[in-house]
Parts: structure tokens; C-alpha cells; sequence
């Protein structure tokens, strides 16, 4: 499986279990409320292929996210973001809502709410090559730093960013920052896509981090292999959320195109999971991570619940930077 794919299918469970506690995935992986307003999701195209939340408040200030930036200090994008746009994470954002689209070069809208300092944003995002133009009625700096790109620009690509609203600002490429504008003065936003808003539904007040998703898009991708393709094929939808306060409780959920899919899932999923226990018994930190996961499911879905405790982190916390051995004391002639 190629990493993109793993990153997709898999690799969600660890951006909102983890990487969402810096508050900054959503807009440099582009990956991601239990409580999201109707305004941010007005933004929303109906078409996108995958939409992501995190509450970023909540999750900043929870004992999980205190510990994670013990055991994986990190800084280097938030710094950036700081001295690009003026927008400091810990301080200034309280949620983050992103679309993803599936195909073509766009990359992923990032809705952000919060406290911005609009003068201060414009001023050093004009020092970075930014110019400024107005389009329907809001206020945008097209041409961000390339340094600034949720991704390696692709060609085509312009990083820019626009005021929404009071409190509202989103990040993105200027083509799809100007279709999020037409969009919410339209009104076919995420709430007219009835399909992708029933998985939504299912996943709002289930955490303050969540993603939802349709895995076709994935296989689509020229970059997955062959005999990858079929198995993809026969997801529709994949769904996470976690909620992050002393520990992170998930869920992954994907829903088979049929039942006679979801049965062989659910036979791989339980496979592959007791396979991944037995090579873990030599690992107390895989062990436990691995004790902590459930599957379960019928019919069309599979499930897979999680908990990462915070006597798994100050394990991963410990292998990561072990103690220093003390050094013999000097013999005394």
C-alpha cells in the first residue's frame, strides 16, 4: 500500500488522535466540530471528498496534548505560520474545519475560527509577495509565500488566504478560496450532500476531532497499486473521530459498497489485527497499543475502536528519548 493510501485509510486515526494536538495538521498535511457552526460549513463545497474538524481549543488545552508535546516536541510549521501570517496556533485558533477534494491540484480548504489580528496578517503577507483583491464582498491576499502551501505547490497552485467573516478565516488556493465564496452566497454547500452529511451526523458530539471521507477517491489515485485497487474499490465511506482530554478514545468506521464486502472486511481486518498482536508480544509499547484496538461490525460496516492511554504515550515517550546511562565513576588509583 502506497503512503498515500496508508495515510488516507489508516494513517487518519493517528492525524486526529495526535498530530490534530498541535492544531496545525489540518492546514499543513492537508488533514481536520463534535460542535461545528452552520457558518463554517456554508464555505463547504457539496462535492468535496472528504471533510475534517478539530476542535483545536479543546484539544490544546487537554492533559493528551500536554503530554504529546513532551514525548514529540514539535514547532518548526507553527513557527512558520507565526512569522508568515501573523496566526499563532495556541493562541488565536479555536477550530478548524478543512474540505478536501480528490481530484485536481487544489489541496484542501481550511476554514479556521478564532481571534486574527487582520492588519497584522495583511502587513507581513504583502512582505511575503501577497496581493491584495477583494472578491464577493471579502477581502483575500493571493500568493502567499510558497513556504506557506498546506503541500508542495503543484503547478497551478496559488496559497492564499481570505477573511470570511468576523473571526473566520480560511486558508487555501485562491481558485478555491474564490468557490468557497460563490458556494456559501449560493448555498450549495456541505449540507446539500446528503450522503457525506450522514456520516457528519454520525460523527459530530462523538469527539472534538473527526474525519469523513469517501474512499473511491483513494483508489482512483495512479499512484495505488493494482492489487490494492479491488480492496479500496469495495469501501465507500470511511469515517474517524477521537476525543482527546486525558487520553484519546476513537472510532474508525468504514461502510462496504455491500454486505458480502463488509463480511470479507471484517475477516481481513480480524486477520490482520491478530497477525500485528502476535508479532507485538515482544513490544510492550505495540502490545499495548494493540490491546487497546476493537473490531467489531455487520452487515455493510466494520469498526475499529481505540484508546490510547496516557501509560501508552510514557511508553512510546520513554523509547523515544530513553534515559542517559549514568557514566562509571572514575576509578582512584
Amino acid at each position: 500500500m502506497t503512503p498515500s493510501t496508508r495515510k488516507f485509510l489508516f494513517g487518519s486515526a493517528l492525524v486526529v488522535s495526535a498530530g490534530l494536538c498541535t492544531g496545525l495538521v489540518a492546514y499543513y498535511s492537508g488533514a481536520l466540530p463534535g460542535r461545528a457552526p452552520r457558518t463554517e460549513f456554508s464555505y463547504i463545497p457539496a462535492d468535496v471528498s472528504a471533510v475534517a474538524f478539530a476542535d483545536v481549543r479543546d484539544i490544546m488545552d487537554s492533559e493528551f496534548s500536554q503530554r504529546v508535546r513532551d514525548a514529540v516536541p514539535t514547532g518548526a510549521e507553527k513557527s512558520r505560520l507565526l512569522a508568515e501570517t501573523g496566526i499563532d496556533v495556541e493562541r488565536d485558533i479555536d477550530t478548524v474545519l478543512a474540505g478536501i477534494s480528490g481530484d485536481g491540484p487544489g489541496g484542501p480548504l481550511v476554514v479556521m475560527r478564532g481571534r486574527f489580528d487582520v492588519s497584522r496578517i495583511e502587513a507581513l503577507a504583502v512582505q511575503h509577495g501577497a496581493r491584495q483583491e477583494q472578491y464577493g464582498g471579502r477581502s483575500m491576499l493571493v500568493g502567499l509565500s510558497a513556504q506557506a502551501a498546506p503541500q508542495a505547490p503543484a503547478e497551478g497552485y496559488v496559497p492564499s488566504l481570505a477573511f470570511l467573516d468576523d473571526g473566520l478565516l480560511a486558508i487555501g488556493d485562491a481558485g478555491a478560496l474564490r468557490k468557497a465564496i460563490d458556494v456559501a452566497a449560493s448555498g450549495q454547500d456541505l449540507a446539500t450532500n446528503p450522503d457525506m452529511m450522514r456520516f457528519v451526523a454520525g460523527v459530530q458530539g462523538s469527539g472534538n476531532a473527526w474525519l469523513v471521507g469517501r474512499a473511491d477517491q483513494v483508489a482512483r489515485q495512479p499512484q495505488v497499486p493494482e492489487q490494492f485497487r479491488s480492496q479500496i474499490e469495495a469501501i465507500n465511506w470511511v469515517a474517524i473521530s477521537a476525543d482527546i482530554d486525558r487520553d484519546v478514545r476513537g472510532m474508525i468506521r468504514a461502510e462496504a459498497r455491500d454486505e458480502e464486502s463488509g463480511q470479507q472486511l471484517r475477516t481481513m481486518v480480524a486477520g490482520a489485527l491478530a497477525a500485528a498482536r502476535m508479532f507485538g508480544e515482544q513490544d510492550a509499547r505495540l502490545a499495548a497499543i494493540l490491546g487497546a484496538v476493537q473490531a467489531s461490525g455487520a452487515g455493510r460496516n466494520v469498526e475499529l475502536s481505540f484508546t490510547v492511554s496516557p501509560t501508552v504515550l510514557d511508553l512510546i515517550k520513554t523509547a523515544a528519548h530513553p534515559p542517559t546511562p549514568a557514566l562509571p565513576e572514575p576509578v582512584v588509583p
